[in-house]
């Protein structure tokens, strides 16, 4: 039985969750660890990879974009992400984004394809988003209903249990992973609302953080993209990192979650306050 001390955090996969409003730098951040020499397989349900053209062309080439094209009557992520979960690895196709899709095999028209045993440590899988991924699997829920069909308390269970499913994998792989997705607002009984990352339901967003290493907040602050890490960062929102790395206090993006760099950090509380007296 290993005590916790001989436990090597540094090097284990890391498991972010990045979250925050539209436009808010999330799936750009992602893709600058490119420029840190990281190898993305980005796995994509809203167009977002084209960000990525604002990196070096260094940088990009080191970017492989799997770009599922999902839509109401498409709902390939669903599809696509629950071969990949269960199976470990998909391939689906450019055109439809369908897992072995057996048109473009008919037709021999190309696949993109990944498997999550042969990224190595300097490779990271990225899921844009959860939120197309959790509205796609009500889209194939969907398929077979009526044009006025409603989801009803058992198509949302269902919604949850594909999610906890696909999110339990990330959670205990032993490869990177950065999930994006937006942010949902929940207010308790006292009136008080919190932010937390989307996850399908409000329910089921409250503790969508749990699958996860770090939760990253992004916003847009007196014109500066702003990415925050630290567990104490706002009251009303979901942020932390279990290793204690405050990415906010740096200009490294999320570089120092992956090099588990706690070299930015500033002392908080008891500490920030003998920090300062020692500085009188």
């Amino acid at each position: 039985m290993a005590t916790l001390d001989t436990i090597d955090a540094t090097n284990a996969p890391k498991k972010v969750l990045l979250y925050g409003m539209s436009k808010t730098g999330k799936t750009l951040q992602a893709m600058k660890l490119a420029e840190a020499g990281y190898n993305i397989k980005f796995i994509g349900g809203e167009n977002g990879h084209l960000v990525g053209k604002q990196l070096t062309q260094e940088a990009q080439k080191r970017v492989d974009v799997i770009q599922l094209p999902d839509t109401v009557t498409n709902p390939c992520m669903m599809q696509a992400l629950a071969h990949l979960f269960k199976g470990g690895e998909f391939k689906p196709c450019i055109e439809h984004g369908l897992n072995k899709c057996m048109v473009c095999i008919g037709a021999s028209k190309p696949f993109n394809y990944l498997k999550i045993a042969d990224c190595g440590p300097k490779d990271i899988i990225v899921l844009d988003s959860m939120t197309q991924w959790g509205n796609s699997i009500l889209a194939h829920m969907a398929l077979k209903q009526s044009e006025d069909w409603t989801p009803e308390w058992e198509h949302w269970r269902k919604q949850g249990a594909i999610l906890d499913m696909g999110l339990g994998v990330i959670q205990n792989s032993t490869k990177n992973w950065i999930v994006i997705t937006h942010e949902i607002a929940h207010e308790n009984q006292a009136g008080d609302e919190k932010i937390f990352p989307m996850a399908g339901t409000r329910n089921f967003s409250r503790n969508a953080a749990k699958y996860f290493d770090t939760v990253v907040y992004c916003e847009v602050v007196n014109g500066k993209h702003v990415f925050a890490s630290r567990t104490t960062y706002k009251n009303k929102v979901v942020t932390g990192d279990r290793m204690g790395v405050q990415i906010e206090s740096t200009d490294k993006g999320l570089l120092p979650i992956f090099e588990a760099d706690l070299s930015g950090n500033k002392p908080t509380g008891a500490a920030a306050a003998l920090a300062a007296l020692g500085k009188k």
